[in-house]
């Protein structure tokens, strides 16, 4: 379950850096949009990306938010991939997600996406000064 802060965290434009493990082991991190239903952290990648293999083979992840504001202030989320889906809701989601970074509908490829779902095992949160 989010902590509070995480919540506010993820559903603010905040980037996150997402972290996943590669085949051979070594971590594989990148800076994404992030977004939450309130329990869960969602995220939404390209089909065929690196790190969508990569949480497929193996789903834990970590997450770290920043606000966007005090780079001081942040939460990380260790947790598993639940469920991967695609189709029209990915879509939808990658629209919704730029209205909330941007503030309009999403302007890049509209090639195949999948929204990742994760499930927080443990949260760590960091307060500023």
């Amino acid at each position: 379950m989010l902590t509070d802060k995480a919540r506010r965290l993820a559903e603010g434009a905040n980037y996150a850096v997402v972290s996943s493990v590669l085949p051979s082991g070594q971590p594989q991190s990148h800076v994404m949009w992030v977004d939450t239903d309130g329990s869960d952290i969602l995220i939404n990648t390209l089909e065929g990306r690196q790190k969508l293999k990569n949480m497929e083979a193996n789903p834990l992840v970590t997450i770290t938010i920043i606000n966007g504001t005090d780079f001081f202030d942040w939460v990380e989320i260790r947790g598993r991939v639940t469920s991967i889906e695609d189709g029209e809701a990915a879509t939808a989601h990658i629209d919704k997600l730029s209205e909330q970074y941007f503030g309009g509908p999403f302007g890049g490829p509209r090639s195949p996406r999948a929204i990742l779902r994760i499930k927080p095992e443990r949260i760590v949160e960091h307060e500023p000064g």
